[in-house]
């Protein structure tokens, strides 16, 4: 606001933006929004992960939950999402992953552990194919059926 007069100090004049000074601060404003909406993350290619478990005498191991962990092991954080499955009588496994679709997880490398789901199972596979990093399971999920082969 602005004096009319030295004399006239309670006559203000009020100046607004020229009409390129607002083209330029709307301009300005839909840059700066629209830049968190314009990019999406990438979605993962999802692929199917189904498989069977079972004794080197070829019996199945019902009752057992599986994991994969992604590889590399020091590139998953809290947040990372394991898919997982658990086997059923037939020793079969459908993943599941945070894809909403059964059977669909992030293609990929994983290292896969292998362990009783319930307390009276824990047993029923040695410890080695429980731990990331002692499971000698290591595969690429790439759509084909995984065996997992329990000796």
């Amino acid at each position: 606001m602005v004096a009319k007069s030295a004399n006239d100090a309670h006559f203000y004049r009020l100046e607004f933006p020229t009409v390129t000074n607002y083209r330029l601060l709307c301009l300005v404003l839909a840059c700066t929004l629209s830049m968190g909406c314009s990019k999406k993350p990438p979605k993962a290619t999802s692929i199917a992960a189904e498989g069977k478990v079972f004794r080197t005498d070829g019996k199945p191991l019902p009752q057992l939950k599986i994991e994969f962990v992604p590889i590399p092991l020091n590139a998953m954080t809290r947040e990372t999402w394991l898919p997982f499955a658990v086997t059923d009588e037939s020793g079969r496994f459908t993943a599941r992953g945070p894809d909403p679709t059964p059977g669909l997880i992030a293609a990929g490398k994983y290292k896969v552990t292998v362990k009783g789901f319930l307390p009276k199972d824990r047993g029923s596979v040695p410890a080695v194919y429980g731990d990331p990093l002692t499971t000698p399971f290591e595969i690429e999920v790439t759509g084909a059926e995984i065996p997992l082969e329990i000796k």
